[in-house]
């Protein structure tokens, strides 16, 4: 086409050529040259441009792939590899009644309501039925899932303590397919669960008697690491959680692990600033007590900016970092990974 183009050009009438055809005829010889280089380097035995393009090209592909979520097998799939689960050996989890109706007929098993009772019992392997497993689709780091994780308790317990993820659509083609053969098909989807990367989190009053977290408060207090009760039969709790949840946040040891998680994002603003206010006010004492020795005042009054100091320093030295629940589910969302198959 380029060299049509240039033909006709030279075919036509000696007069000038307008702003349009000059236009025309630059970008002409801008793809002649480039395709003249390109030729050039393919034909040469090593070319450094044409590795540098392979190099970005596999990287770019390594990207893909660590990105895609393809690799899942579908139901379909699941069946042609023969993996099944063992009902008896298996605990649901499901919020509608119809979800746990269908379930009733998969395995004889009743499924949970309530996902704190449900998270108690260690036995078995965890299926959470959600409303939708398309959320995943795009990744764990993805705004859809991170949106879902924020709206559904089902969803947010399954990402802190794993276990399978299925949806109604999944639960009929496993009824189908169970009524036919007796056997029931491994979901697809198995997420490991947050809980086994270290956190430590104070939870603010504004967080915990917020009504649209109120379910997401009780489930963190069962990530607590030391939540467990031993008994005769068996022991109870999250004995392989990571995660250490503080009665206060002077309880917070570690900086970078700590979390103080409030109910907005104007809350946690308002933290990090009264923060600061604090941290002045103790490096304004600093100073005061400086001048005073400098000065060799009465010890009386001495003493009294002393004790003023070392309590401004205790409450401006509080460890976590104030966060709204946007950034908390954020945060979940990037510790969450898909169970890797042995």
């Amino acid at each position: 086409m380029d060299a049509q183009i240039r033909q006709a050009l030279q075919d036509c009438p000696e007069e000038p050529l307008n702003a349009a055809q000059q236009q025309l005829v630059k970008q002409a010889e801008h793809r002649a040259t480039k395709v003249s280089e390109r030729h050039e380097e393919m034909i040469k035995p090593v070319s450094e441009k044409m590795q540098k393009k392979l190099k970005e090209f596999r990287k770019k592909e390594k990207n893909v792939q660590e990105k895609s979520w393809c690799q899942q097998m579908s139901f379909e799939s699941q069946m042609r590899a023969d993996r099944f689960l063992k009902p008896a050996e298996t605990r649901w989890m499901a919020l509608e009644k119809e979800d746990r109706d269908t379930i009733q007929t998969l395995c004889q098993n009743r499924a949970s309501r309530d996902i704190v009772e449900f998270l108690r019992p260690l036995q078995g392997q965890k299926v959470w039925c959600i409303k939708n497993t398309r959320v995943l689709l795009n990744g764990l780091h993805s705004d859809s899932f991170r949106k879902a994780l924020r709206k559904d308790p089902v969803l947010f317990a399954a990402a802190l303590f794993g276990g399978y993820l299925v949806d109604r659509t999944w639960l009929q083609k496993a009824e189908e397919y169970h009524g036919i053969t007796g056997e029931l098909v491994e979901p697809h989807w198995k997420l490991k669960g947050s809980v086994q990367k270290p956190l430590e989190l104070f939870v603010d009053a504004s967080f915990r008697e917020h009504e649209e977290f109120t379910k997401f408060s009780s489930i963190i207090k069962e990530a607590q690491s030391d939540r467990w009760v031993q008994n005769k039969d068996m022991a109870h709790g999250s004995l392989l959680s990571h995660w250490t949840v503080r009665d206060a946040r002077k309880e917070i040891r570690q900086q970078k692990l700590g979390i103080v998680l409030f109910g907005s994002k104007d809350g946690a603003k308002d933290s990090a600033k009264n923060m600061k206010t604090k941290k002045a006010a103790v490096k304004k004492l600093e100073n005061k007590v400086k001048e005073l020795r400098a000065k060799n005042p009465k010890p009386l009054a001495l003493m009294a900016t002393v004790q003023q100091l070392k309590e401004a320093r205790q409450s401006a030295t509080l460890k976590g970092s104030p966060v709204g629940p946007k950034k908390f589910f954020e945060r979940v969302a990037q510790m969450v990974a898909l169970q890797t198959r042995s």
